[in-house]
């Protein structure tokens, strides 16, 4: 037994130890911990614009819209809308490939799959990804015409509500993979 100092200020014999009767409570260790996660592009373009459920592909910028009006000239509007991505002439016939193809815009397909992937990362509670592959296009298309081949993957999306009728723009699309990092903190 212990002489100590009781909790009415009264002295008296307790059976605690000193160490005991003037504890204080202890604040519990906090753990903190990196978990990784893995995660890839799903679902559309990530654009207002377009009317298709968003995702986080990364996107290039629009293209010009085509002068072809749609109608029964549809494969040659969407056709025309690929040329003016690539700034190239009507009815000229080159091969593009999802490796070596740059998006339209100043940014790199390596810089916009980044931005996605961070953006995706966030959304899970995220703060920093790494390991940012960038794969093929969306989609497995060539072209609406066939003729003119651009090799498949590039991921072509087609828009026609551009302003003074019916008119195609066209963008590309690829999907990514990346490694999230996501740092949890808990109490032990």
């Amino acid at each position: 037994a212990q002489e100590g100092w009781l909790t009415e200020g009264e002295s008296g014999i307790t059976g605690q130890s000193i160490a005991t009767i003037f504890e204080f409570p202890k604040e519990g260790r906090r753990i903190r911990r990196t978990k990784r996660l893995s995660i890839a592009s799903e679902g559309n373009c990530p654009d207002p614009e377009d009317d298709r459920t968003p995702g986080t592909l990364a996107c290039s910028a629009w293209g010009n819209p085509s002068n072809l009006y749609a109608g029964n000239g549809v494969p040659a509007s969407k056709r025309d809308a690929q040329a003016n991505y690539d700034g190239r002439g009507r009815y000229q016939t080159w091969t593009r490939d999802w490796e070596t193809s740059t998006p339209r815009g100043d940014r790199s397909w390596q810089t916009l799959a980044t931005d996605a992937a961070l953006a995706a990362c966030r959304a899970r509670g995220g703060k920093a990804v790494s390991n940012v592959v960038v794969g093929q296009g969306h989609s497995r298309d060539r072209n609406p015409t066939g003729g003119y081949d651009r090799g498949p993957h590039l991921g072509w999306f087609f828009d026609n509500r551009v302003a003074s009728g019916v008119r195609f723009r066209a963008r590309e699309s690829r999907t990514w993979t990346a490694t999230c990092k996501k740092v949890i903190r808990r109490n032990r």
